[in-house]
């Protein structure tokens, strides 16, 4: 399985992981600052990221990682759902990815 792991990190706050040797990351950063101000309310941005994995030992696996780091996600099905410090919300899903 491909797990995500950090290529590269920049000492302005952005990170890029992508999945094993993938070359397109997943681009992250908090340049505003980690205690920076909420956007407004419909302020144009991410609506949501969802990513799948092939099996739940993978899930649960990212789940006690979350959990670990002092969040709560809330369980969705065969998945969960929990929100970064700007409300977006990440579901974590069992693959495939029918929506």
């Amino acid at each position: 399985m491909r797990r995500f792991v950090t290529t590269r990190r920049h000492d302005d706050g952005a990170l890029f992981v992508p999945a094993g040797v993938y070359h397109h990351p997943i681009a992250l950063n908090v340049r505003e600052g980690r205690n920076g101000p909420l956007p407004p309310e419909h302020a144009a941005g991410l609506v949501q990221f969802i990513t799948a994995f092939p099996d739940r030992a993978a899930i649960a696996a990212i789940r006690a990682g979350i959990e670990a780091a002092g969040l709560s996600p809330a369980i969705e099905g065969g998945g969960f759902l929990v929100r970064d410090p700007w409300r977006c919300p990440l579901r974590v899903r069992a693959a495939p990815l029918v929506d």
